[in-house]
């Protein structure tokens, strides 16, 4: 028989593996697998409402207009949201990997700005997923942004399925 202090801490021990072992993620977030297939219009780009709830969302047309936001580091900033059609990317919203990309109209020193990132897990209505604003930085200088066309373009990826969208809007100062 073991004595009563080994016991405790073998119990301990076997007690940490298992909450070690329910705190990892069942599936692997960090690459994306690469997709084997496109599916047209199943992504729309967008804004969240004014309440931010799950499926108060605006599409944004091409030809639009989309505000910028002064960020809270005193940068100028877009932040679009997406709306993914769930039937149509056949997505558990788990594990997303998202791009996007701005790029902006006659600056040809002004390189594109985006960012990839992995989206554990949107949050939806039955019928899309929808992220949270992305907050894209584009200048600290407003006079470089106000009335310029900002072609923005991203990709979603899930469960080997992708889909992608592009829309050119017109930037807005409106404070």
């Amino acid at each position: 028989m073991m004595p009563r202090p080994a016991i405790l801490l073998l119990a301990a021990a076997l007690t940490a593996a298992g909450c070690a072992a329910d705190s990892q993620p069942a599936d692997d977030c960090s690459q994306p697998l690469s997709p084997a297939s496109m599916v047209e219009d199943a992504v729309v780009l967008g804004l969240a409402g004014a309440d931010g709830a799950a499926g108060d969302f605006r599409p944004v047309a091409d030809g639009g207009a989309m505000e910028l936001e002064l960020g809270s580091q005193g940068g100028w900033m877009i932040t679009p949201t997406l709306a993914i059609d769930r039937a149509m990317m056949a997505s558990d919203g788990a594990c997303v990997h998202v791009t996007v990309e701005v790029a902006l109209d006659g600056n040809p020193a002004m390189p594109p700005v985006g960012f990839d990132l992995m989206v554990p897990e949107l949050a939806g209505t039955d019928d899309h997923f929808y992220s949270e604003p992305l907050p894209v930085l584009l200048s600290y200088d407003l006079a470089e942004l106000d009335a310029r066309t900002a072609n923005i373009s991203t990709t979603v990826e899930d469960d080997e399925v992708a889909a992608s969208c592009q829309v050119a809007v017109r930037l807005e100062n409106r404070r």
